[in-house]
């Protein structure tokens, strides 16, 4: 906001109110120029939930809020003023992990497979005990996980868990309630002697 960079030679300041549904007693929060004349001002103010309590600094919220941020701009760019609002939803929720399964098992390899009922990316931790200490991840985030385990150990059993975290940072677990969910890889599939008609060759 060019406006409120009245001292090009220091970052400037500005105070906006921050109210929440939970909390609608306005938390006055400053927030601090980035740089001389560079007309970003940023600050924060840390989310609590609980009941509210005024002038705490601190936001009381509870999950579905919408916190809301205002400030007077005394110019709009367009000759105007007044209060200038944005907004934000509180996500407290995390994913709800369903359908964890173990597919295409080779001796090998196995696919991990689950879904959420939202946005988050994948982690399968997986070991031949537990807790499992190897991990596969995906950063993309997708309502259907699927994630390849490879080189494993033919005829093995492999015990794993999943992992969603959705893009306000909630993460979900299901370890199958700590006993773990679990694969057995299938013995490595027997080499065919040759003959006649499929000869073996060989690099010397």
């Amino acid at each position: 906001d060019t406006d409120l960079d009245t001292d090009p030679a220091a970052p400037d300041t500005v105070d906006v109110n921050m109210t929440s549904t939970t909390e609608t007693a306005v938390e006055l929060v400053t927030l601090t120029e980035t740089g001389n004349s560079t007309s970003v001002f940023a600050g924060s103010i840390d989310l609590q939930n609980a009941a509210p309590v005024p002038d705490d600094g601190l936001l009381q919220v509870s999950n579905g809020d919408t916190i809301t941020a205002e400030y007077f701009d005394a110019d709009d760019g367009l000759g105007g003023s007044g209060p200038t609002t944005d907004t934000a939803i509180v996500d407290d929720t995390p994913p709800l992990i369903s359908g964890v399964a173990a597919t295409n098992l080779r001796f090998n390899r196995a696919t991990v497979v689950w879904t959420t009922d939202e946005a988050s990316d994948s982690v399968v931790n997986y070991d031949t005990a537990t807790p499992p200490g190897s991990v596969r991840s995906d950063a993309r985030r997708v309502v259907s996980h699927s994630l390849t385990l490879s080189s494993l150990t033919e005829n093995t059993t492999y015990f794993f868990s999943v992992e969603s975290t959705d893009e306000a940072g909630n993460t979900a677990l299901d370890d199958n309630s700590s006993a773990y969910y679990s694969f057995t890889t299938p013995a490595k599939p027997p080499t065919a002697p040759p003959d006649d008609e499929w000869p073996t060759f060989h690099n010397n």
